[in-house]
C-alpha cells in the first residue's frame, strides 16, 4: 500500500490510498486466528499507515514497541549492508 501511494518505508507518502483489493485483505489478516488465538502483526511500517488499519471495521488492539535508538540505527545499518 505504501508503493501504491508512492512511497515506501524510506520515503512515505504524503498520502496513503489503498484499494478495495487492500482492505479485504487487510480485513482478512486482522480475523486470521493461528491455533485460535489471534494474529500478531509485528511491522514497524504498520505505524506508517496507521490510518489504513484504522479504517478496518474488525476490532483490534495496537501495542508500541520502544526500542533504543542506538539499536534501531545498528539494526538498519547491517540490514542495509545485507548482514544479517
Amino acid at each position: 500500500m505504501l508503493v501504491y501511494s508512492g512511497g515506501h518505508w524510506l520515503s512515505p507518502p504524503a498520502e496513503l490510498r489503498w484499494t478495495d483489493e487492500h482492505a479485504a485483505a487487510r480485513d482478512r489478516l486482522l480475523r486470521a486466528r493461528i491455533d485460535s488465538r489471534p494474529t500478531l502483526l509485528k511491522d514497524p511500517r504498520t505505524l506508517l499507515a496507521l490510518e489504513f488499519w484504522r479504517a478496518s471495521p474488525v476490532p483490534f488492539h495496537v501495542i508500541g514497541i520502544v526500542r533504543y535508538p542506538l539499536a534501531v540505527a545498528r539494526s538498519l545499518a547491517r540490514s542495509r549492508a545485507g548482514v544479517a
